[in-house]
This record gives structure tokens, C-alpha cells and sequence, in this order.
């Protein structure tokens, strides 16, 4: 006998980082992923960590107006609190995720009950490590037990080094994922390969492909009528300050030499474009180090600043406070970010980028890559397919450099794209049309359109 549902079923989603204190994309595409589904109808429950408040800093909560009345009572969010001594700020096996499983395993019967017989979507190996926690402690009297998507949002091992020995604990815990799926979803092609690579043969689970979405505020400012002046004003501190003199500079150093004021502050890179921007969580498997290096060992800054652009890096996470310091040491113009951006900040910084520079040799998906072609901003990404984001903006979408070429040959590179306005200008184009065909609500139809062939082929 087959599962039937006359209207869209209630799902459970277990995500390790939600709406509590978000620091990743991750908790961004978790997000996005729930507002979907709830966009096309169904109930949501979500089991998800809240940091304790020693760690904790602003909650994003769905909420109307961002969602209608309601689809926002449509969400019920069960969060579990870390202890103090369980950090944030990090998806590896150093965060709370054995205090998340242990969590799971406690509400199990409660959750369980709300979702008899449909599903659950568990994201990620913390996901579903806290997933086979709730369904091995099941009560015999919960019911069906639901059908498994797991939602593979990295393959962690797929950014380490070669020689890191912790690769093998993430394979296994991610094959372990795959083994308690009914199906799986990767973020890119390359991911789903390593997936495919890792299932055990006595689970030949399809692993099909979800490209990552623009979440529904950034889609919603991409597309509002702003003139540069009021977005410019929710720019971060410092950012304001280095755009208006770097658009001074140019103006003072035209008039001097008698040329048109107003073609100098335009600048070859538009109105307003000056910065050369790198926005990924500063952490090792993000690579932020790589724009370091780039400053300190070929005179990057120098070059930029004879370009009239200014490197704006952002330094938010573990390893923070190095990449401050070496930032800062080797390019003292650059302005460097210390907080966490909101939409608006994001919006004001990506509508004032020449170029975004995503370092990452390795990334599932890459968000501020989609985020940023949204306001018209081209990235810089390694080349092939180790960034999933180039799927969806296309090889002709994004500037693919090889970023593990030796420094100085990089560095020639990306300025000599910078020095090739016209092809950056059309790169955004495609970009920022593909990026805003992919948003919140075809990514939760897709999502829901994969859980209902679940449904339809799984018995009771």
C-alpha cells in the first residue's frame, strides 16, 4: 500500500545552524530551503541548535512581512540550547553536535508524531548524525517511520588537505548518512560524484542535484528600484568613507590634468564600483588566507589602488583576528569588516563591488558568488567545477581563474581581468539575470516536488 497525501504533507527539517545566531550559508540556505516549502504549502518543523548566550548574536527569525501570516504559523521551531562549554561559529567535529543528536534523541517520539508517515529532510552529516539519534530511540507506538532526504551541503572531506586525517571520520559519518536515506541531494555535480563515491553497496540511493537559491531578501533588493545613493547609505563603517575617497582621488587627478570630472568619478568599472570584495566566513576551508598572500607577497594592493579600487575584505569568523592582521599589515587601505552584514550592508557592498573574490579551491555552493550577481557584481572563482555556484551562473557567468597558480601569475590574472571592463560588464549581465531565476520559491517546488515522489514510491 502506498502513501497517499491529498495535500501537501508536514515535513521535519533538522539542521544543525537555523535562525538562531546564524554565521554560515548553511543556516542562509537552510533558511531559504524552509521558506520554500512553506510557499507551497506544507506544515514545517524544524529541530535546529540555538547557541548558549554567551555565543549567541542576532536571531533571523521568519517572520511576517517577510512570509505571509501564514505560512509564518504554518513553522514551529524546536531548538535545542548548547551548554556554555559547546562553542559556535563552526560545522566541523568541534561543534555541539553530539549535545544536538543527544537533543534529538530526547524529543524523537514528540517530533515523530507531528510527521507520522510522511518525511524528514536532514541537512548536512550533523543533520543526520542527529537524525539516526531520534529514530533509533523511537517509541514502537510512534508510527510510520518517515522517509529520509538527506541534503548534503558540503562533502566535508572534499575541502581538506590530502594528508588530513580527520577526512576518513567525515567519510564514514557521511556514508552513514546516505545509509539511513530513502534519496540525497548534493549542491553541485562535483559533490554529488563524492556522494555517489561514498554510498555502501548495499544502498544504492539515487543522489540527484539541488543548486543553491538567492534567499528572499536579497532577491527582493536585487530587484527594487534604488538609486546608488540610498543603497550607499547602509554601508558598513569605513566602507563609505574609503568609496568617497576613492571617488575623490580620481575626480582631484582628472581636474588636474583637465578631463571631465564626471567620467573620472564613473571610473572604468561604473559609478560607484571600486571595490574588489572577498565576503566568505573567515575560515580555513573558506581560503581567505589566499587574498592575504596575494597582498603580501605581489604588491596586489598597490596595483588596485593605481586602478582606483579599494580591497574590502571581510574578517568574521575562527580565524578572524589573523587574517585582520595580515590584511591590514599588507594592504593598509583595505577596509576590513569585523561584523556580520545584514541584507541592506550586503546589498550596499555588492552594488558598490567591481569584482567579488570567492578564494575557495573548494566550495559545495558558494552563496555570496549568487548574492552578489544579484546586484550586478561578477565573481572571481577557481576554475572547473569546484565551485557549485558555477552551475547555476554558468561558465560564462562568473571569471574562472586557476587559483592555485603561483601567487604572482594569479595576481597578473586578476588584474587583467579587472582591466577588461567591458567583459566584466557582460559577465554581470548573464550573471545577475541567472542568479534572479533561481529564488526561494523554485528551489522549495523543486524540494517538494522531490519529497512527493518519495512519498509516492515508499509503503506503508
Amino acid at each position: 500500500m502506498k502513501r497517499a497525501h491529498s495535500s501537501p504533507p508536514p515535513l521535519l527539517v533538522i539542521s544543525y545552524e537555523f535562525t538562531f545566531s546564524p554565521f554560515s550559508g548553511n543556516g542562509v540556505l537552510a533558511r531559504s530551503l524552509v521558506k520554500g516549502l512553506l510557499a507551497c504549502g506544507h506544515r514545517v518543523h524544524v529541530l535546529c541548535c540555538r547557541p548558549a548566550p554567551a555565543h549567541a548574536s542576532e536571531d533571523r527569525p521568519i517572520q511576517a512581512p517577510e512570509v505571509t501570516q501564514e505560512h509564518a504559523t504554518a513553522l514551529s521551531i524546536h531548538a535545542i540550547e548548547l551548554p556554555p562549554d559547546q562553542g559556535w561559529r563552526c560545522l566541523d567535529k568541534l561543534s555541539g553536535w553530539k549535545c544536538f543528536s543527544e537533543g534529538a534523541r530526547m524529543q524523537s517520539t514528540a517530533l515523530l508524531s507531528e510527521v507520522n508517515g510522511s518525511a524528514v529532510i536532514v541537512i548536512d552529516w550533523t543533520g543526520a548524525a542527529a537524525w539516526r539519534a531520534m529514530r533509533d530511540a523511537r517509541s514502537s507506538t510512534t508510527g510510520t517511520l518517515p522517509v529520509c532526504l538527506y541534503i548534503n551541503f558540503r562533502v566535508y572531506a572534499s575541502g581538506l588537505d590530502a594528508t588530513d586525517v580527520t577526512a576518513a571520520w567525515y567519510n564514514d559519518l557521511e556514508s552513514k548518512a546516505l545509509d539511513a536515506a530513502d534519496h540525497a541531494l548534493a549542491l553541485s555535480a562535483r559533490d554529488q560524484a563524492a556522494l555517489y563515491l561514498l554510498r555502501r553497496a548495499e544502498r544504492p540511493e539515487e543522489v540527484g542535484i539541488l543548486l543553491p537559491c538567492l534567499r528572499g531578501d536579497m532577491e527582493a533588493l536585487a530587484r527594487s528600484e534604488v538609486d546608488a545613493g540610498t543603497r550607499a547609505a547602509h554601508l558598513p563603517h569605513g566602507a563609505a568613507e574609503a568609496l568617497a575617497l576613492s571617488m575623490l582621488v580620481d575626480a582631484a587627478e582628472a581636474f588636474a590634468k583637465s578631463a571631465s570630472l564626471t567620467a573620472a568619478a564613473a571610473g572604468a568599472h561604473g559609478v560607484g564600483r571600486r571595490f574588489v570584495s572577498c565576503v566568505v566566513r573567515a575560515s580555513n576551508e573558506k581560503n581567505p588566507q589566499l587574498l592575504a598572500a596575494l597582498f603580501e607577497e605581489t604588491g596586489l594592493g598597490d596595483e588596485l589602488a593605481r586602478r582606483g579600487l579599494v580591497p574590502l575584505v571581510s574578517c568574521c569568523g575562527p580565524i578572524a583576528a589573523e587574517l585582520k592582521r595580515r590584511v591590514e599589515a599588507a594592504a593598509p587601505a583595505a577596509v576590513v569588516l569585523e561584523s556580520f552584514l545584514g541584507a541592506q550592508a550586503l546589498a550596499a557592498v555588492y552594488s558598490a563591488t567591481a569584482v567579488n573574490f570567492h578564494p575557495c579551491i573548494y566550495d559545495a555552493y558558494g552563496m555570496s558568488i549568487v548574492e552578489a550577481a544579484a546586484f550586478g557584481a561578477p565573481s572571481v572563482v577557481n576554475k572547473g567545477d569546484a565551485v557549485g555556484a558555477t552551475a547555476l551562473l554558468g561558465a560564462d557567468g562568473v571569471v574562472q581563474l586557476d587559483l592555485g597558480a603561483p601567487l604572482h601569475a594569479l595576481a597578473t590574472a586578476l588584474l587583467n581581468a579587472l582591466d577588461d571592463p567591458a567583459g566584466l560588464a557582460q559577465t554581470a549581465r548573464v550573471a545577475r539575470n541567472r542568479a534572479l531565476s533561481w529564488g526561494e520559491e523554485a528551489a522549495g517546488s523543486k524540494l517538494s516536488a522531490t519529497i512527493e515522489r518519495m512519498l509516492s514510491f515508499s509503503m506503508c
